[in-house]
């Protein structure tokens, strides 16, 4: 049986900590949401019109942009949040696992190197 350092034991409960809160994300967007404002003369006066929301995002190297309207931002900026956060916590997932990657190689080095033992022979030595 394996014993888990305290240590460790506190890695994996965040490890476990990060998945949970990662299945809570059910919204995700990729991208950035921005604002557009246009400017128009209007009876010799400039007149600035908006704001009008753009998504913008790149799929498979190519750029898309699409036209939000007011009332779904709130939900698309919240998506957009929602998929940072998950990355974030995926990056994290990711370190803490390396990490108790190494922490369990160096484990089975020592355990490896205190159960050897020098080979003996059962051959008898040749006398010329």
């Amino acid at each position: 049986m394996t014993k888990i350092h305290p240590k460790s034991a506190d890695i994996l409960h965040r490890r476990d900590e990060i998945l949970r809160e990662m299945a809570t994300i059910d919204r995700m967007q990729r991208g950035t949401l921005s604002q557009q404002f246009f400017k128009r003369l209007k009876a010799n006066q400039e007149v600035l019109y908006g704001p009008y929301y753009v998504l913008q995002h790149s799929v498979s190297g190519k750029h898309h942009s699409q036209r939000v309207p007011a009332n779904e931002v709130v939900p698309v900026q919240n998506a957009i949040e929602g998929r940072e956060r998950f990355e974030k916590l995926a990056q994290e997932f990711v370190e803490i696992t390396e990490r108790l990657t190494r922490e369990g190689d160096k484990e089975e080095g020592a355990k490896k190197n205190s159960t050897k033992s020098a080979k003996r022979s059962s051959r008898k030595p040749k006398h010329s």
